[in-house]
């Protein structure tokens, strides 16, 4: 299967004229709605049959960031999977792998399964495991467009 993930860079983007199976989308970082047309981009992708998911970029600010997120993307449960991401860059609380776990648990709590996203080198393998987390795990070999990869 092939995705993208996309956020607020992408406002606007054609869902349509874009070939993949998957959509990824951010919707909130720490306790902000970061992404003003995430509803948009979350409704055009399932009304072309594509899988979305919804995900909140980890910034540090507390158990409440979750809260955040699970208000915003109250009415697409059971039509999406919801994710958290787990990056080093904005995040106050990067390493605090207690932090996170904290996150996963309060997510889970109102959305059931958690997807969590993180990259290759410093993935949080424990956490996810511990909770159950099916992983979206980040491998970058450069910053050079190449399209899909087999």
């Amino acid at each position: 299967m092939d995705g993208i993930d996309i956020s607020n860079y992408q406002t606007g983007i054609n869902l349509a004229a874009v070939p993949c199976d998957f959509v990824l989308i951010l919707v909130s970082e720490g306790n902000n709605v970061v992404n003003p047309d995430w509803r948009r981009q979350a409704d055009q992708a399932l009304s072309l049959g594509k899988l979305v998911g919804l995900y909140h970029y980890v910034a540090g600010s507390g158990p409440s960031e979750v809260d955040t997120f699970v208000n915003a993307t109250r009415d697409y449960r059971g039509r999406v999977v919801m994710a958290l991401d787990w990056e080093s860059g904005q995040n106050s609380q990067w390493g605090n792998l207690g932090y996170l776990d904290g996150l996963v648990k309060r997510l889970k709590q109102s959305v059931g399964t958690v997807v969590l996203y993180g990259s290759s080198g410093s993935f949080p393998r424990g956490v996810a495991a511990a909770n159950g987390c099916p992983t979206w795990v980040a491998q970058y070999a450069s910053m050079a467009p190449t399209g899909y990869q087999g």
